[in-house]
C-alpha cells in the first residue's frame, strides 16, 4: 500500500499580478458602452449589478434587462421582478458589468431610482475593458463543500477557483442555511469528491453574494492552517 498527495487545484504560493490587470484595462467611450447596451437590448440579454452592503463585506447581484439607451440615463428591467422593498436600502452600487466571452466591462454608474420593475442608473463619461484572461478562475464540478463556523455546518458546491481563493455555491432555499456566516470571523472548509478529501483547512471569509435563490461563499485558505488530505491506493 502505497500513500500519494492529493494535488489542492490551486497554488496557495501563487499572487494575482496587479499590475499586469491595469495594464490590461482599457478605457471604453460613452459612445461605444451604449452601443454595447443597445446591442444587449436586441438581443434580450442580461446585466449585472452589483451592491455592496453599507457597512458589512457583504456582496448583493442581481440581472436586469437594459432597455433602449441613447443618452447618459440607462432604465434597466429586472430580469427575475420580485419584491424590492428596503431590501437595497442598506446596499450601495458598486458597478454593473457584462462580457462578450473575451472582455469583461465593468461601468461605474450612479445609482438614481428602483423599484419592484425597473432599475434607472446615469452612465459615466467612460467604463472599462478588462480582458477575462488577466484574472484567471478556473470552474469545477463535482466536488462538494462543508462549511463549519460556531457549531453550524452548511453544505454546497465548489464552483471555481483561483490563485488565491475560491468559490463555494449554497442552495438559500435549504433549512440547512438558516445561520448567518459571520464573515468577520474565520469557517473551516473541507473539500471532497468522490468520497476524497481534497482539502481541509481554515479560510479567512472574503465576501459573501446573495442571489435570489443561492449564496457564494469566496474563501481564501489562511496558509498556517492547510492540511493536504493523503489518498491511499490498495
Amino acid at each position: 500500500m502505497e500513500n500519494t498527495e492529493s494535488k489542492i487545484p490551486w497554488s496557495l504560493t501563487s499572487s494575482i499580478d496587479a499590475d499586469e490587470i491595469e495594464k490590461r484595462r482599457k478605457k471604453i467611450p460613452l459612445s461605444c458602452l451604449i452601443n454595447s447596451l443597445n446591442r444587449i437590448n436586441f438581443k434580450n440579454g442580461d446585466i449585472l449589478f452589483k451592491f455592496k452592503h453599507k457597512k458589512y463585506n457583504n456582496f448583493l447581484t442581481l440581472n436586469a434587462k437594459p432597455q433602449t439607451c441613447n443618452k447618459t440615463t440607462l432604465e434597466c428591467l429586472w430580469s427575475e421582478p420580485f419584491r424590492m422593498g428596503t431590501r437595497l436600502k442598506f446596499y450601495e452600487l458598486e458597478y454593473f458589468s457584462f462580457t462578450d466571452g473575451l472582455s469583461q466591462i465593468q461601468v461605474h454608474a450612479r445609482l438614481i431610482d428602483y423599484n419592484d420593475q425597473v432599475l434607472i442608473v446615469e452612465l459615466p463619461e467612460c467604463s472599462y475593458e478588462i480582458k477575462l484572461r488577466a484574472v484567471k478562475r478556473h470552474p469545477c464540478t463535482e466536488v462538494s463543500a462543508q462549511i463549519s463556523q460556531d457549531g453550524g455546518v452548511i453544505t454546497g458546491s465548489l464552483i471555481n477557483f483561483c490563485a488565491e481563493s475560491f468559490a463555494v455555491e449554497c442552495c438559500t432555499a435549504s433549512t440547512e442555511v438558516n445561520f448567518a456566516m459571520n464573515q468577520a470571523a474565520p469557517a473551516h472548509v473541507v473539500l471532497i469528491r468522490n468520497k476524497e478529501f481534497l482539502f481541509s483547512g481554515k479560510c479567512t471569509i472574503v465576501r459573501q453574494e446573495k442571489h435570489p435563490n443561492t449564496s457564494i461563499l469566496v474563501f481564501k485558505p489562511e496558509k498556517d492552517n492547510i492540511r493536504r488530505m493523503k489518498s491511499k491506493e490498495h
